[in-house]
């Protein structure tokens, strides 16, 4: 090297193989590009709501039949092609106490855990999404309704339970909706009175405190993300028909 290159032939190279043994073939390395690609622009129905994580492209690349490789691997060829998002800093949850009294779940139908999102449209001045979810199997049931009132609330717990199945225990914040007035402190809610009626014990969450129901709010936030932001709704018809296509990937 000295002979043919002077004092530069020295210089120290680098130790990497000239040919990677296990390198993705490039094949597999665009059908994750195309795919992460489609998740984003959400011009696919099959994948307009999808996460667009490296789990979901993995998926995606065995359902085409495609072995999929690491999830490192795919984040790499993200990296590379300039495809990856930054995560979005969530704010500090206050922490509750050492001794908080969880729900112990094992079973499905053990709990459901409920809450309702409020947002607005420029031609539905407000709207509700009640979000309903089995812990256990993490099956979600989501309706929209126009009016959070107590018999729309019970409409809904009724046809979700019909479909997903009855409950031992319903886990749901302080909502004045099914928690019942304040001023009647020492009665029973409608949705209470439901509850009991079915035989279904309702657990209430402390005031203000959304981190004691961690996964609905976890959900809601894959609600918003996955399903709000990505398309702009026309009509009450077209978002039901929407949440519908949704509630698959949920």
């Amino acid at each position: 090297r000295y002979q043919q290159q002077g004092r530069e032939g020295l210089k120290s190279r680098s130790r990497a193989p000239h040919r990677v043994a296990n390198r993705t073939d490039v094949g597999t390395e665009q059908a994750v590009v195309r795919i992460r690609q489609a998740m984003m622009k959400g011009q696919d129905p099959a994948l307009r709501y999808s996460n667009i994580g490296a789990e979901t492209i993995a998926a995606e690349l065995e359902r085409a039949h495609i072995i999929p490789p690491s999830l490192t691997t795919i984040n790499r060829i993200l990296r590379r092609y300039g495809l990856q998002r930054p995560r979005t800093k969530r704010a500090c949850a206050n922490k509750l106490p050492a001794d908080y009294p969880w729900p112990c779940v094992q079973q499905p139908n053990q709990l459901h855990l409920l809450d309702c999102v409020t947002r607005t449209t420029h031609t539905i001045r407000r709207l509700y999404s009640c979000n309903l979810l089995d812990q256990a199997r993490q099956w979600p049931f989501l309706r929209i309704i126009t009016a959070k009132t107590r018999d729309n609330v019970a409409q809904f717990l009724v046809s979700a339970w019909q479909e997903v199945g009855l409950p031992q225990h319903l886990y749901l914040d302080h909502d004045t909706v099914w928690r019942g007035s304040s001023y009647g402190q020492r009665s029973f809610s409608h949705i209470v009175r439901l509850c009991l009626l079915l035989g279904v014990e309702v657990i209430f969450t402390p005031p203000y405190t959304p981190e004691a129901n961690p996964l609905i709010e976890s959900f809601n936030g894959i609600w918003d993300r996955n399903f709000w932001q990505r398309t702009q709704f026309d009509s009450l018809a077209h978002l039901e028909t929407e949440l519908g296509h949704f509630e698959g990937w949920g």
